[in-house]
């Protein structure tokens, strides 16, 4: 009786485990698959980057830190908090430019966000 008992639990313990982990590898398969990406646009006195979400994970509580670099090697920093974000939202993200038209060289997206409501997870895109 004591062996059928341990071996539910160990089975059961699995499929906990599983469960937790199941939102993580879902929003890492969206990563590596590219559902979740952003695009980059350059309209003279800002810049503008676009997060797309065309995969199944839900994020919430995201923070994020967008930074754009000229050719001058000036910084431009803008910083957010968006409460949601999940399969067909974009997020629209506008850093002004102090130079009109400069040329950007770099692009740099940090986001801070927890997956499901569960794990805070730290990403970070570029774009030279």
């Amino acid at each position: 009786m004591t062996l059928r008992h341990e071996v539910l639990i160990s089975f059961l313990s699995v499929f906990i485990i599983f469960l937790l982990f199941t939102p993580l590898t879902l929003f890492l398969q969206d990563l590596a698959k590219g559902h979740i990406y952003f695009k980059f646009q350059h309209k003279g006195n800002e810049v503008l980057l676009i997060l797309v979400n065309e995969g199944t994970s839900y994020l919430s509580d995201i923070i994020y830190n967008a930074t754009a670099q000229d050719i001058y090697n000036n910084l431009y920093m803008k910083t957010g908090k968006i409460d949601s974000f999940k399969k067909g939202d974009n997020i629209t993200i506008k850093i002004p430019l102090k130079i009109p038209n400069a040329v950007i060289i770099k692009v740099d997206l940090k986001i801070s966000a927890k997956i499901n409501g569960l794990y805070r997870f730290d990403f970070e895109v570029k774009r030279e």
